[in-house]
């Protein structure tokens, strides 16, 4: 399966364990997911998005909802997961690059459902009392990203920039828990050049 830049660096960067349950919140078709889910099949992989058919991988560890992220509290239990990834829209509603078509526009602006505010809502709620989570956003959007992990007391641990060659940093991957497990060290930040 091919993945696009910024899933490849999800990819990289996720800290996947071999018997985790994981939910990744607007996993598209569901291409990153399966790739986890083949690599680690003690693991148990769930997705969650209304919008696309998911690619049917036949993995017995992998599982789709086709649902929207105000129906997460219908399908999961309460602090159910180890971790938590996404690849959310980057840019808020009203702001961004239009796309040529609909559903890339879909896929890259948030709307009034699927917000960054919504995302973390949902990571709290989802994740286990030492559970972590995984996500990442333009870089432009990091002042915003810190304010809305704090009003849902979550807690970044490490933050990865991704540089593009002699540019600043076009995005962030912020790895975090929620603030219910044991204590962390400070916040740890790199920088990686594509």
């Amino acid at each position: 399966m091919k993945l696009n830049d910024d899933s490849l660096f999800l990819y990289r960067h996720a800290p996947i364990l071999p018997e985790c349950d994981c939910l990744d919140i607007g996993c598209g078709r569901g291409e990153l997911l399966a790739e986890f889910a083949e690599k680690n099949p003690d693991a148990h992989f769930y997705g969650i998005d209304p919008f696309r058919e998911h690619s049917g991988s036949g993995l017995k560890n992998l599982k789709f909802h086709r649902k929207s992220i105000s129906d997460i509290k219908k399908i999961f239990k309460a602090h159910s997961f180890d971790i938590v990834i996404s690849n959310p829209p980057y840019f808020k509603k009203g702001c961004g690059r239009p796309s040529k078509d609909f559903e890339g526009t879909r896929d890259r602006t948030e709307s009034d459902e699927f917000n960054m505010a919504s995302l973390f809502r949902a990571v709290n709620y989802l994740l286990k009392p030492a559970g972590h989570f995984c996500v990442i956003y333009p870089a432009a959007r990091l002042f915003e990203c810190m304010k809305e992990m704090e009003k849902c007391s979550l807690k970044p641990v490490e933050m990865i920039f991704r540089i593009p060659s002699k540019k600043r940093a076009d995005i962030f991957l912020v790895k975090g828990r929620n603030k219910k497990g044991i204590a962390d060290p400070a916040i740890y930040a790199e920088c990686k050049r594509s």
